[in-house]
């Protein structure tokens, strides 16, 4: 008797353990998802923000535009935001992080794509140049 209660209970704790397992697992995932969204949504609004706090010389002039983009590195040189103009045929014109000469053409970047349809764009990709998963922002600029 001992000994089928005795399995019983072991039964009934590796179900436990196991639906708890899945579990916590689907509430992970949604976090991340919501996570990414909520993170996405933000990057979105700052893109907006940037362009109308942007002077219209840092879409000319690269001088003007590398002193701008020091206002997006802290005291440890680190980047706190990677801002990349890129020019309506996809060639980019200055990065904040990298010798833009250097770089790809950014005409089939899905954020790009979008920008250039609807205004603005978001994508959730993995970055070539450093091989993790970031979230990007694109937003059209009018420029004459």
């Amino acid at each position: 008797m001992k000994k089928i209660i005795r399995n019983k209970i072991a039964i009934i704790s590796c179900a436990v353990l196991i639906v708890s397992a899945y579990f916590i697992t689907g509430v992970l995932v949604f976090a991340g998802k919501q996570y990414n969204v909520i993170n996405t949504q933000n990057l979105e609004e700052a893109v907006r923000t940037l362009k109308t706090w942007t002077p219209a010389d840092v879409f000319t002039n690269a001088a003007a535009a590398e002193q701008w983009a020091a206002h997006f590195i802290n005291s440890e040189e680190n980047i706190l935001y990677r801002i990349t103009l890129v020019g309506k045929n996809g060639q980019v014109l200055f990065d904040t992080d990298m010798d833009s000469s250097v770089m790809g053409n950014h005409l089939d970047r899905p954020e790009f794509q979008d920008a250039v349809k609807k205004g603005t764009g978001t994508a959730l990709r993995r970055s070539a140049t450093l091989g993790q998963v970031q979230i990007y922002a694109a937003i059209a600029i009018e420029d004459s």
